[in-house]
């Protein structure tokens, strides 16, 4: 992925954005998601049936995603949440509508173990979802105009960080799994450093998702990204779907379906400022026996008060 980073920091009273009549090319690349029509429709595909709907994002880095998953429930009417899993540390994270490595530089000499995990929790507790308050430049029909009847929601109470360093972690996965609380739809962003984890986030994604779940992510024009997908859907034989979004995030967007070929990879150099990338892979099919062991029960002896809640719950 290269080791060339441009040092970006968010300025007080900036927010997560885009923009549908300029997309991010036009804001700060730190500020700006770029694929809110990708993450409303798979939203909106999930089973209806599932109450609530428990959204998995992987390594988040500052809440871009995060918030743009919590504005796509919003949008959708759906009782759920985004469960933000990470290890919160370092300073690098690839963003921006041309999808390179970024490494955030914050104000306050803020040390690297810390760094990341408080300026997320800030991005997602400052951001507001839906009209009223601060305002996105950019919401479904639904939720415009005056007289709309839609609720405001601060994205703080649709956002649960998991930091998978503490030492309640992984009792409270444990806890979540005993009671079938498993994710709809997953979200891996493109990985920070190398491609060795992000082998590991398929695999480990892959077992927890529920049946019938979606799996997506973005950075498909990476080439570690791509390699590790093609790896991963061949051994278990899964079909992924990448797409290239030409104008992501504008009025004026595109999806255009990954091809393999010469005239392809000609037709996106054709579009330098617009190379956001994306990926999914649908339906998945459980097995009559389920694909991980019981967990022994010595593992389980010791669950966060905040979780003790009556099995009727």
């Amino acid at each position: 992925m290269g080791n060339r980073f441009r040092e970006l920091g968010l300025h007080p009273g900036e927010h997560f954005e885009y923009d549908p009549q300029r997309g991010c090319k036009f804001w700060n690349p730190m500020t700006c998601y770029n694929a809110p029509s990708f993450l409303n429709k798979l939203v909106k595909e999930m089973p209806a049936s599932t109450v609530p709907a428990i959204i998995l994002e992987v390594r988040p880095f500052l809440g871009a995603t995060s918030i743009g998953l919590a504005n796509a429930l919003s949008y959708a009417e759906r009782n759920g949440f985004i469960l933000s899993v990470d290890t919160f540390r370092g300073d690098e994270g690839v963003v921006g509508v041309l999808q390179r490595p970024e490494r955030y530089s914050p104000s306050g000499g803020a040390t690297e173990t810390d760094i990341m995990y408080f300026e997320y929790l800030s991005n997602v507790a400052n951001t507001i979802v839906s009209p009223g308050g601060y305002q996105p430049s950019w919401i479904p029909h639904a939720f415009r105009g005056e007289h709309s009847t839609k609720s405001v929601i601060n994205a703080t109470k649709q956002i649960v960080p998991f930091p998978l360093l503490t030492t309640k972690a992984k009792s409270t996965a444990h806890w979540l799994g005993r009671r079938g609380w498993r994710p709809i739809l997953a979200y891996i962003n493109a990985p920070r450093v190398g491609v060795g984890d992000y082998k590991l986030d398929l695999e480990h994604t892959w077992r927890v998702l529920g049946c019938g779940g979606a799996m997506a992510g973005d950075g498909y024009r990476i080439p570690e990204v791509k390699s590790a997908l093609r790896e991963f859907s061949l051994k278990r034989k899964l079909l992924t779907e990448p797409f290239f979004l030409r104008a992501a995030g504008t009025r004026y967007e595109q999806t255009w379906e990954w091809q393999d070929s010469e005239e392809f990879e000609t037709r996106m150099s054709s579009v330098p400022n617009a190379n956001f990338t994306t990926w999914v892979i649908r339906n998945k099919v459980c097995k009559q026996v389920a694909d991980d062991d019981p967990l022994p029960e010595s593992q389980l002896t010791f669950v966060p008060t905040e979780y003790t809640l009556k099995d009727s719950i």
